[in-house]
């Protein structure tokens, strides 16, 4: 969701909530996206606006 490249069990992830919970977000699925943990840290710290992918076809 973040750089493009694939998650793994080496890379590791964080479950990020695309509408923080104090904002009113909810831990449903379509308001998570999985980040690796360098990018996960990215995002909070420049505030980066995270998407959902697209599916594959």
């Amino acid at each position: 969701a973040h750089c493009g490249c694939a998650l793994t069990d080496d890379t590791g992830w964080h479950d990020h909530h695309l509408e923080y919970r104090v904002h009113g977000g909810t831990d449903a699925l379509s308001n998570r996206v999985l980040l690796h943990p360098h990018c996960h840290q990215q995002v909070h710290a420049a505030k980066v606006a995270v998407a959902k992918p697209a599916p594959l076809p």
